[in-house]
């Protein structure tokens, strides 16, 4: 019998990790993070302990699951034993969460140069998506202001698919506030397509 391939996954996030990303994302000294991520976690055990859910708007919903008593078998002694009632937290994904497990979106943007931006995509893009290297599908905004494309190429790609693109620009694009869209949808290589305009930041 033929094994299934699994890919294989990054290494996982610890609250070390977590402690360190929301120290530089904030702007704020690590003491100050690992209080915060203390404070947020104690705010959702306390709610669940108390038998309420907890919702975070597009991320998901913490909530209570019972599992009933059963009767068990242990194979150190070979007695039948009484497995008590268990409360169980579980976690539902909201759609935003769901939408970034499985809908291509742009990733990052990053300056190659004063007038290069290369835009990275969460999934790889079908090479048959002929919008994705069409300039005239992307916007490119400092501070709100629309920046001219003067040029388009492919920067990344693999056997699945195009994974980013370079984008040109007449003006400088370190002077300011950067935003971009790709107006259309995107295909990635598994058969998801995204939902609508792609924008860069994401919103919430």
């Amino acid at each position: 019998m033929t094994k299934k391939r699994m890919s294989k996954r990054p290494p996982g996030l610890n609250k070390k990790d977590l402690t360190e990303k929301l120290a530089v994302r904030a702007g704020i000294p690590k003491t100050k993070a690992t209080e915060y991520i203390n404070l947020f976690t104690n705010l959702i055990s306390e709610a669940l302990v108390e038998g309420k859910k907890v919702t975070i708007s597009d991320f998901g919903t913490f909530n209570l699951s019972t599992r009933q008593s059963f009767t068990g078998f242990n194979p150190q002694n070979n007695e039948h034993i009484t497995v008590p009632q268990r409360v169980i937290p579980v976690f539902r994904a909201g759609k935003h969460l769901k939408n970034s497990l499985n809908l291509p979106f742009i990733k990052d943007c990053a300056l190659s140069s004063a007038k290069k931006l290369t835009v990275t995509f969460s999934k790889p893009i079908l090479k048959e998506c002929d919008d994705v290297t069409k300039k005239s599908k992307y916007s490119v905004f400092i501070d709100g202001k629309k920046q001219s494309i003067t040029n388009i190429q492919t920067e990344k790609k693999n056997t699945d698919g195009i994974t980013s693109i370079e984008l040109t620009t007449k003006g400088k694009l370190f002077e300011g506030d950067l935003s971009v869209v790709f107006h259309g949808v995107l295909e990635g290589t598994k058969g998801n397509i995204s939902d609508g305009d792609v924008h860069w930041p994401r919103s919430n």
